[in-house]
């Protein structure tokens, strides 16, 4: 079996590769949501989606895309049938994109978060929240 953590392209893990072109550089052009998932876009539009809410969260080593959540353009709720194959092409891009942006999202207290991708105008919001603790400390001697 080959894991694709052992795949490298140009020395660059295969996940790293397949999202280079997702962040931004001063000299490129950064590619839109369309262009990296075409299909998933053209079925989306085409069933009259407006928008995608993509909720994750993660703690203590474990963590996965918890729910997608499809509105139409006026925000209204829609129950759509989505195949396992698109539903797998969103998991999985969301997944590395979110394990390129913040690769410690599901360590110790973890993280959790949202992405919003507007299907009209193409564009991807995303809102990470990290979790901590904080402690404070104080020593006292005598009365």
């Amino acid at each position: 079996m080959i894991h694709a953590e052992s795949l490298s392209i140009d020395g660059a893990s295969l996940e790293e590769a397949a999202l280079g072109s997702v962040r931004t550089h001063n000299d490129e052009r950064q590619p839109s949501m369309a262009e990296e998932l075409p299909d998933v876009y053209r079925y989306l539009d085409s069933a009259g989606v407006g928008f995608v809410e993509v909720q994750y969260d993660g703690r203590a080593g474990d963590g996965e895309i918890d729910s997608i959540t499809f509105f139409t353009p006026d925000t209204r709720r829609l129950d759509i049938a989505l195949s396992a194959v698109l539903r797998t092409a969103l998991v999985e891009f969301f997944t590395a994109l979110l394990n390129t942006r913040c690769p410690e999202w599901k360590i110790n207290e973890g993280a959790c978060g949202e992405f919003v991708w507007d299907i009209i105008s193409d564009n991807l919001e995303h809102r990470h929240v990290f979790r901590y603790l904080e402690f404070e400390t104080s020593f006292h001697h005598g009365l």
